[in-house]
Parts: structure tokens; sequence; C-alpha cells
């Protein structure tokens, strides 16, 4: 049974959505300077593709060893990027189409700093667990520029495929 009680987390059935994005390995610590080096990178080939993002950049997890993590760092776009090779198979750090996965997931609206995130997912991974899901893929959308809003309210959601 869902725990409805938990504020900010929904369970949505969504479609597999085109993105723009780069795949990489980095330890947690350079997550956040490798998403400033390649998002403008990702804007510059979009733009040069007549891209239209749909939504705010995100964090793709493929997984994790030793610390390091091998993740996407991507936007998604209203339609799929024409004459963009796809991420698979290409060099990591190169820009290529990829989509965030479709399907039944489950989404926690977190609000604070970056930094607090793993607190984020513990809390989102027991709320799975209680709830009797078994999770999948995971990734986060950052709903809010850090620029702009302060660190204490930013916004990301924690999105995890639910079985």
């Amino acid at each position: 049974m869902i725990d409805t009680t938990v504020p900010n987390v929904r369970v949505v059935e969504l479609e597999p959505q085109p993105t723009i994005a780069v795949r990489i390995t980095r330890s947690v610590e350079a997550l956040p300077s490798a998403i400033n080096e390649f998002l403008p990178k990702i804007g510059v080939e979009a733009r040069r593709r007549g891209a239209t993002f749909a939504g705010p950049p995100f964090l793709l997890y493929h997984g994790m060893a030793g610390g390091t993590f091998d993740v996407e760092i991507g936007m998604p776009l209203a339609v799929a990027a024409t004459a963009l090779s796809t991420l698979a198979g290409m060099p990591a750090g190169h820009v290529g189409t990829s989509e965030l996965p479709g399907g039944r997931t489950a989404i926690w609206e977190f609000t604070g700093p970056y930094a607090d995130l793993g607190r984020g997912w513990n809390e989102f991974n027991a709320w799975m667990h209680d709830s009797g899901f078994v999770g999948g893929t995971t990734w986060e959308s950052y709903i809010d520029n850090p620029d702009t809003v302060p660190a204490s309210t930013l916004r990301t959601e924690l999105c995890q495929a639910i079985f």
C-alpha cells in the first residue's frame, strides 16, 4: 500500500522522454563542476540542431563503482534531436541523444541544498521500501536555478522507476 501521508511524493506513468546529454563518470564531489561544464555544451549543440527543451536539466544515474558515478547530464527535449548520434557507444563527454525512461515512476520533490540530496535519497528510498516498491533507474531533475534561488529552497525532483 502506498503511504499517502508522505508529502511531495507522487506515482505517475511517464512516456519515454527524448533528451540531449553527455555520459561521464565522476565522483560525487565532482558532479557539480561537471554539470556546470557540460550543460553549456549541451545547450550549444541543442541550438545547432534547432531543438526545443521540454523541462529542467537532469542527472540520470547508470551506476556507481568505487565512489565514482556513471551518469548522464542532460536536458529533456520536446522531440528527439535530428542528425545527432545516440550516446550508446560514444566516447565519454560527447553530446548525443538519449531518453529518460517511461513507465511507472515515483517522484519525490525534495526541497533544500544540493549538498543534502544524499539525505533526500535516503528518505525517498525508505518511503519506497515502506510502500513495497522495487526501484529501477533513478534520476534527478533540477527544478530551480541555483543562481537565483536560495539553496535552502531549491527544488529537485528525485525520480525512480518502480515495479
